[in-house]
């Protein structure tokens, strides 16, 4: 998990320097530190932190980020030809991140 972690931040961050990802694609590196900084804070504050429920678009959704970062980072396609699918990709992954938060605060039940 520390791995895709680390990817999921450097990946991204290599591809906007290389301009192949518009600079706001940079927010799917921030929503897991956000997550789990949320949840520390939680934890910290001595607010409850409910458990994650096991979810089925949570690892296909990663592997199609995988997937687009890697094609991002191609040659094959300039950013203006990257933009739309970015953003495609970017929402649902954005949207999940921020429903996990939601469970996980008990804001939302699973």
């Amino acid at each position: 998990m520390a791995f895709d972690t680390t990817g999921f931040l450097v990946a991204p961050v290599v591809a906007v320097l290389w301009g192949q990802l518009p600079i706001w694609y940079l927010s799917l590196s921030a929503a897991r530190y956000l997550f789990k900084a949320g949840r520390g804070l939680r934890r910290r504050r001595g607010l409850p932190v409910y458990d994650l429920p096991d979810s089925l678009i949570r690892r296909p959704l990663a592997g199609l980020q995988m997937a687009f970062i890697t094609l991002a980072l191609s040659p094959l396609l300039g950013l203006a030809a990257i933009r739309l699918p970015a953003l495609l990709v970017l929402v649902p992954s954005l949207a999940v991140f921020l429903r996990d938060y939601l469970v996980v605060s008990g804001r939302l039940r699973a």
